[in-house]
């Protein structure tokens, strides 16, 4: 998992999503994990609030929409690919 979570910081940045809400949320995963801190949905969510944007990314159902149709760990690498390939 680690692994994964290195090579996408290393490869995506937060402007390589097209939607604003995307990047907000990109963004807020990348500053928990330069603090160490847990990466999930709760966390996120915090974040956001704090920025004063959550209600503006669509909420907790966007944030659940997108944590359940979050794709298989084990094809993380094609899907960063994607990302770079649609920016």
């Amino acid at each position: 998992y680690k692994d994964i979570v290195l090579e996408a910081t290393e490869k995506i940045k937060p402007e390589y999503f097209y939607m604003p809400d995307n990047k907000a949320i990109y963004s807020a995963m990348l500053s928990l994990n330069l603090e160490n801190e847990p990466v999930d949905i709760i966390t996120v969510k915090n974040v956001l609030e704090k920025e004063n944007i959550f209600d503006k990314i669509g909420g907790l159902d966007y944030l659940t929409e997108l944590t359940n149709s979050t794709p298989i760990i084990s094809n993380a690498t094609n899907y960063i690919n994607i990302i770079i390939e649609k920016y």
